[in-house]
C-alpha cells in the first residue's frame, strides 16, 4: 500500500474530531512570503559555481529537456537560482521552487542524478515544467515543449503575480498539480530509457507522498496525531506546524533534509509497497526523525 494511503486510511476516519487546540492556525502564503522577503536573497549567479557560465538559453528560458538533462546537478541549481533571482523576481515569485532547489542540492550532497541515469531524466522534467511556465507567465514564449507541466506551472506563477494564490491550501494545491505533472513527464522519459533501482524507486514514492501531503494538509495533521498520540505526545501536539513547515515550498531546508531522511531509511527497506503495518512502521521512523530536524532548524 502507497504511504499516501497509507496517511488517507488513518485520517478518514478521524477527520471528525478537532485537532488540538494548542495547533496554531495555517499561517497564510502571504505571511510566509513576507518572512522570506526579510531573509538574505541568495546571489544571482553570473558564473555558475559548477563552471561553463550562464548558458544562451537561461536568458529567456528556453531550453529544451535534453540541454536540461546534460546539465550536472551543480549547474541546474545554478539554473534554478538564476530563474528565480533574474526572472521571478519580476513577478514576486523569487522563493517560489525554493523545494526544487532543496532537492537538487540533495543530489549534490549524495552525488545523484548524473546525466543520462533515471534521477536525472526525472528532474529534468520537473526543471523544464517550471522553467517554462515562467517563460509563459513571464510572456517570453508560449512553447510548452510537450511537457503538461508547463501549463500547470504557468497558472501557478500567473496566480502569484495576480495575488489569487494567497490561500495557502489553493497556493499549495497549484504547486503540487504543477510539480506531479512535470515529474510524470519526467518519469515516462525516464522508465522508456531504462529502470530505476529499487532504491530510488522507494525514495521516488516518498516524493509523491510530499505531493500528497501538500494537497492533504488537514488530513495529514489529523492522521499524524492519531499515529503518535499518546505514544510520542510532543510529536503530535507539533504534528500541524510539522506538516506547514514540510511543505512550505518557499524553504529549500525541508525538501532538502526530508530528501535525506528519506534516501536513507529506504536503502536497504522493501516495505513500501508491502502491507499497511510495514508501511506503517516505516511512517513511525521517518515522521520523528523528520521531527527532530524541525526541532533543530528552529
Amino acid at each position: 500500500m502507497k504511504l499516501s494511503s497509507i496517511l488517507s486510511v488513518l485520517s478518514i476516519s478521524l477527520l471528525a474530531s478537532a485537532l488540538p487546540a494548542t495547533e496554531k492556525r495555517d499561517a497564510s502564503v502571504a505571511a510566509v512570503a513576507e518572512e522570506a522577503k526579510r531573509e538574505a536573497a541568495p546571489m544571482i549567479p553570473t558564473e555558475p559555481s559548477g563552471g561553463g557560465g550562464v548558458d544562451a538559453c537561461w536568458v529567456k528560458l528556453s531550453c529544451t529537456y535534453a540541454q536540461i538533462e546534460a546539465m550536472s546537478m551543480q549547474k541546474r541549481l545554478d539554473f534554478v537560482r538564476y530563474i528565480e533571482n533574474v526572472h521571478l523576481a519580476s513577478i514576486g515569485a523569487q522563493k517560489q521552487i525554493e523545494a526544487i532547489a532543496g532537492v537538487v542540492e540533495f543530489f549534490i550532497k549524495f552525488s545523484l542524478g548524473a546525466p543520462g541515469g533515471w534521477i536525472s531524466r526525472v528532474d529534468a522534467g520537473i526543471i523544464e515544467g517550471q522553467m517554462r511556465g515562467a517563460a509563459m507567465t513571464l510572456g517570453y514564449s508560449q512553447a510548452d515543449g510537450g511537457n503538461p507541466g508547463s501549463a500547470k506551472w504557468k497558472a501557478f506563477f500567473t496566480g502569484i503575480k495576480e495575488g489569487t494564490l494567497k490561500d495557502r491550501g489553493d497556493h499549495d494545491k497549484a504547486w503540487s498539480e504543477a510539480e506531479q505533472a512535470s515529474t510524470e513527464y519526467g518519469k515516462g522519459i525516464a522508465d522508456a530509457k531504462g529502470n530505476a533501482s529499487g532504491h530510488e524507486n522507494r525514495w521516488y514514492q516518498f516524493t509523491q507522498l510530499f505531493r500528497w501531503i501538500m494537497r492533504h494538509r488537514t488530513a495529514t495533521k489529523v492522521a499524524l496525531y492519531a499515529l503518535f498520540f499518546p505514544s510520542n505526545i510532543p510529536l503530535a501536539l507539533a504534528a500541524g506546524p510539522l506538516v506547514d513547515w514540510l511543505t512550505n515550498v518557499t524553504d529549500d531546508f525541508p525538501a532538502k533534509i526530508g530528501s535525506e531522511l528519506a534516501w536513507g531509511l529506504t536503502q536497504f527497506d522493501t516495505t513500501l509497497g508491502g502491507d499497511f503495518m510495514m508501511a506503517k512502521d516505516l511512517l513511525k521512523t521517518f515522521i520523528p526523525k523528520l521531527y527532530e530536524a524541525y526541532k533543530d532548524h528552529h
